[in-house]
């Protein structure tokens, strides 16, 4: 907005620092979405529980990443916490990042985004949101079968077949989508 100045000048203050403000959101908001990926990488390896569950982790990736998308303004906000998630893989991880994690949280990432840009104000019910993630989770044991079938070492979560880890990574997601879901209802201020 711009403001009257003696002689017909006109200033352009006001104009330029809510620009910069903008952009400083702007730069915050990203920073924390990648700062959510690098928790979400932080978690799994402070967390390696012996349970024998394939696709457990969802719990706290799927937690974390809706939590992120719902809260967030930005379009790309799933795929900024994955690459937060990839970020922090590479840091923490013990084996290394391998490329199936990689490609497996862009991938789940990228249809949370694309889902989210499609659906709109649809996706802020808890039942559109836990089937979205608990299908993105499910995502992961397929990515492992197409590397497996393509040469890669076996996957141990997939010696008995696909099934079982079908079913516990559609759980995982649906549960940790409705975590997401839960937080951000206590938290949002009533429409």
């Amino acid at each position: 907005m711009e403001h009257p100045m003696p002689r017909g000048a006109w200033s352009t203050a006001t104009s330029s620092s809510s620009t910069e403000r903008a952009r400083l959101t702007l730069a915050w908001q990203i920073l924390l979405l990648i700062g959510a990926g690098v928790l979400v990488a932080f978690l799994h390896e402070s967390f390696r529980f012996p349970l024998k569950l394939p696709g457990h982790h969802g719990i706290e990736w799927f937690g974390i990443l809706l939590l992120a998308r719902l809260a967030s303004p930005l379009r790309p906000a799933a795929l900024t916490v994955a690459s937060g998630a990839v970020l922090g893989t590479a840091l923490f991880s013990a084996h290394g990042l391998q490329a199936t994690t990689a490609i497996t949280y862009v991938l789940q990432a990228g249809v949370v985004d694309l889902v989210f840009f499609g659906l709109g104000r649809a996706m802020q019910q808890v039942w559109a949101l836990v089937a979205l993630g608990a299908l993105s989770h499910a995502l992961a044991p397929l990515v492992k079968t197409v590397f497996q079938f393509g040469g890669a070492k076996a996957f141990g979560s997939l010696a008995q077949g696909l099934g079982y880890p079908l079913a516990t990574h559609l759980l995982f997601g649906a549960c940790g989508a409705f975590a997401a879901w839960l937080c951000h209802r206590l938290t949002s201020r009533p429409d």
